[in-house]
């Protein structure tokens, strides 16, 4: 009996503790503590019947929350990824109608969900010999034989294309450009350009130069706001969108070179001799006004549209299987071994966390960097050294 006893005031116990109600509970530990004899009311059983404390009572609604709140933003990133993948579509299907882009029958797996581009105007024959170069693959290892990158080799071979992404082969004299051309070592496509001493130089084709358009580069006079016009910041107007930015004056253009991409110049008279320029990442940043710039977006700009079908495409551009960690052993990675997922935080092989860490040491600050990528405020534009 003082056992059953002892077990009806254990189950009104946890009831009481589940609702979190003092009048619940009082009104469910009456019976069971008029069954209980004297003898049992010891400092041993005081525990089980004392009142729940407050942090008991308030865990559900706390998880509930947290929950709440975790499944809101799964939602929303859920409903931008749809979102996202309806506007690939719908660009894929206008671009179809266009004549844009090249859809396939499903005659072979490979070629039902290929998409590729319609793109006449590039050249069909071979480069330029002589600016080009035999591209060596490394495979993802480095000097030493070690691999640093996983998931490279293999692939076609390549010719490297000399870019004059300094644009210095020719100044202030006009050059012909003679053909579009495809460059498989990179997404935007590269101009041939003929000047009339007979140099002959590739450069990034901006988006709407034809083969006969002219081009100058100049490092002293302001020239016309076309596409393939190069001159520094300091002669281009505040608003213009330009590509192919230096970060450093005479190092050649490091700044929005892939294809569809572009920089805005905002802004002339913030900070003596810099000017702040807009990266496609909603970074803004100081640039010299000595730096070169080329005016118009790069070409190219439905790369983002293709769909490679299959696998092989992959291998023909050198990109091998990518193992996931977890699928791995332990000796091999971190999340590696064991039948199911383990309570660890994703990390890389090395154990750097992948989800939301910050790699970025707060001690090294670049004072040209104002707004961080994606537009967002971090005070960098408040620790700017004036010179």
């Amino acid at each position: 009996m003082h056992a059953a006893a002892l077990t009806t005031a254990r189950r009104a116990a946890s009831a009481c503790t589940q609702n979190g109600s003092m009048l619940h509970r009082s009104a469910s530990l009456l019976p069971a503590l008029s069954s209980v004899p004297s003898s049992l009311s010891s400092s041993s059983c005081s525990p089980l019947l004392s009142a729940p404390s407050p942090s008991l009572l308030t865990p559900s609604v706390s998880v509930r929350h947290a929950s709440t709140t975790k499944s809101a933003k799964a939602i929303l990133k859920a409903k931008a990824k749809a979102e996202e993948k309806a506007a690939r579509k719908q660009a894929i299907n206008e671009g179809s109608a266009l004549g844009l882009i090249r859809r396939f029958k499903a005659t072979t797996p490979g070629k039902r969900h290929l998409v590729l581009l319609r793109q006449p105007q590039l050249w069909r024959g071979r480069p330029v010999r002589a600016l080009t170069i035999g591209l060596r693959k490394t495979g993802g290892r480095d000097n030493t034989g070690r691999m640093r990158m996983e998931s490279r080799g293999g692939g076609n071979k390549r010719l490297y294309r000399f870019i004059d992404f300094k644009r210095s082969a020719v100044f202030d004299e006009q050059g012909i450009v003679q053909r579009l051309e495809y460059d498989p070592n990179r997404n935007a496509h590269i101009a041939l350009v003929q000047y009339r001493n007979g140099v002959l130089s590739y450069i990034i084709a901006p988006d709407g130069l034809a083969p006969g358009d002219t081009v100058m580069s100049s490092r002293k006079k302001a020239l016309d706001l076309r596409p393939g016009n190069c001159m520094p910041l300091s002669n281009i107007p505040i608003g213009t969108v330009v590509h192919n930015v230096e970060l450093a004056p005479g190092h050649g253009g490091q700044l929005s070179r892939s294809a569809g991409t572009s920089c805005t110049l905002l802004d002339k008279n913030g900070r003596p001799g810099y000017g702040l320029v807009q990266l496609a990442s909603k970074e803004q940043r100081y640039v010299h006004l000595h730096c070169m710039a080329t005016v118009g977006t790069v070409s190219n700009p439905l790369h983002k549209l293709i769909k490679l079908g299959k696998a092989g495409r992959a291998r023909w551009a050198g990109r091998r299987p990518h193992v996931r960690g977890c699928a791995r052993n332990p000796v091999d990675h971190p999340m590696g071994g064991g039948h199911n997922a383990k309570g660890r935080q994703p990390c890389s092989k090395f154990g750097v966390l992948s989800k939301g860490f910050k790699t970025r040491s707060k001690k090294k600050w670049n004072p040209l960097i104002v707004v961080r990528r994606g537009g967002i405020q971090q005070g960098g534009g408040a620790r700017i050294k004036q010179s």
